[in-house]
């Protein structure tokens, strides 16, 4: 999608990310109140310690999340170089038309106006 820079679905798919980015702090948020209560501490360190004492299956769960998160991050690593990528890109382009464009004309009520290129038809 960014390859085809379809601009209406990047906006539609920013909505949806930031929709999820919102679903994931909440779920965050609920994972280390429930850690508190449990008496354990939300810090890294400290989760890692738990979930070395879980049962086998919450350990691979908590290995694959691990893998989804940074296949995730890894993703958006990359989503940000090419937008940076394609802005600079960008802005490089409309710096070089508008230092091409010439000086704008304006007529008598100060309206800008299309500059003549070449000469106009019916004179002679």
């Amino acid at each position: 999608m960014l390859l085809a820079t379809r601009v209406e679905a990047l906006l539609a798919l920013a909505e949806d990310k930031t929709a999820a980015v919102r679903q994931l702090q909440q779920s965050e948020n609920a994972r280390a109140m429930l850690l508190g209560r449990a008496g354990i501490d939300a810090r890294h360190g400290k989760v890692t310690s738990f979930i070395e004492t879980l049962p086998d299956a919450g350990r691979k769960a908590w290995a694959r999340y691990l893998e989804l998160a940074a296949t995730a991050q890894a993703m958006n690593q990359r989503n940000g170089t090419f937008i940076r990528d394609q802005l600079r890109a960008s802005q490089q382009a409309m710096a070089i038309l508008l230092a091409n464009s010439g000086p704008n004309l304006y007529d008598a009520s100060g309206m800008s106006s299309a500059r003549p290129s070449g000469r106009l038809f019916g004179r002679a």
